[in-house]
C-alpha cells in the first residue's frame, strides 16, 4: 500500500506585472506582427524555489497554488482558459554538486502536460550529459502530441526580459507584530497580522479539519479537496 508523502515547496518571490502584448512571427512573409489585445492586463508571477524533483511534484505544487488562488479569490486560475500558465525551469546534477545548466519550458497549460514536460526534460538532460554532450541555457516548448520538448530560442540572460521597475510605486514593506520596528510609521507598512485574520481557511486547513472531524485518511482529504 502506497503511503502519502508531504513536501514543502518554498516561494522565492512574487512580482506584479502588466501584459505588454505578444509578438507573432510570420516566417512565410518574413515579418513580425504585434498583438496588443492583452496589453495592460495585470499579471502575477510566482517564483518557486527548486524544491521539486520530478514532474509529479511540480504538478502537485502548482495544483496547490491553484487551489490557494481560487480560495483567496485572486484568480479563477483555469489553466484551459489561459488564466494560469507555468514556465518550468529544469536542471539536473549529481548529489552534492551545484545545480546544472537549466532550461525553461514555456507556457505549459495543464497539470498533466506539466508533469510530462518536466519528466521528459529531466530524462533528456541526463541522456545528453551521459553521452558527453552539454546542456544549453535555452527556452523550450512542450509538444503535447509528440510528448517531448523542442527548442524555441537561446536565453540571453536577465536583460532578455527587459524588466523595468515602476518608478511611481514605492517598495511594499511587510511586517508582523513581532518584527515591526518601534520607529516605523504604521501608515507606511502593511501589517500581515491583520490580513491573516481576514483570510479564509486555506486548502491545507480544510483538509486537516476533514481528517479531524470525520476521521478520514489524509490521502482521502486530497481527493475531496
Amino acid at each position: 500500500m502506497s503511503q502519502m508523502v508531504t513536501k514543502t515547496v518554498r516561494i522565492k518571490q512574487i512580482q506584479l506585472e502588466q501584459d505588454s502584448g505578444k509578438s507573432l512571427h510570420d516566417d512565410t512573409r518574413s515579418q513580425t506582427l504585434v498583438d496588443l489585445n492583452r496589453a495592460g492586463v495585470g499579471l502575477m508571477e510566482v517564483v518557486m524555489e527548486p524544491d521539486m524533483c520530478c514532474g509529479e511534484e511540480a504538478a502537485a505544487a502548482v495544483r496547490e497554488l491553484q487551489l490557494i488562488l481560487q480560495t483567496l479569490g485572486s484568480s479563477q486560475a483555469v489553466m484551459a482558459e489561459g488564466q494560469l500558465r507555468v514556465d518550468a525551469n529544469v536542471s539536473v546534477h549529481y548529489p552534492g554538486e551545484p545545480y546544472g545548466v537549466r532550461t525553461e519550458v514555456k507556457n505549459i497549460n495543464s497539470l498533466r502536460f506539466l508533469a510530462k514536460a518536466v519528466d521528459y526534460e529531466i530524462q533528456r538532460q541526463i541522456e545528453e550529459l551521459e553521452n558527453g554532450g552539454t546542456i544549453l541555457n535555452e527556452t523550450r516548448a512542450f509538444d503535447s502530441k509528440l510528448g517531448c520538448t523542442i527548442p524555441m530560442r537561446d536565453k540571453e540572460g536577465k536583460q532578455d526580459y527587459r524588466f523595468m521597475p515602476e518608478p511611481n510605486l514605492p517598495p511594499l514593506i511587510l511586517y508582523d507584530a513581532k518584527s515591526l520596528p518601534a520607529n516605523m510609521n504604521h501608515q507606511q507598512v502593511v501589517n500581515i497580522d491583520s490580513i491573516r485574520k481576514r483570510l479564509p481557511d486555506l486548502p491545507s486547513v480544510k483538509r486537516a479539519k476533514l481528517v479531524e472531524q470525520y476521521g478520514i485518511l489524509p490521502e482521502h482529504s486530497f481527493t475531496l479537496l
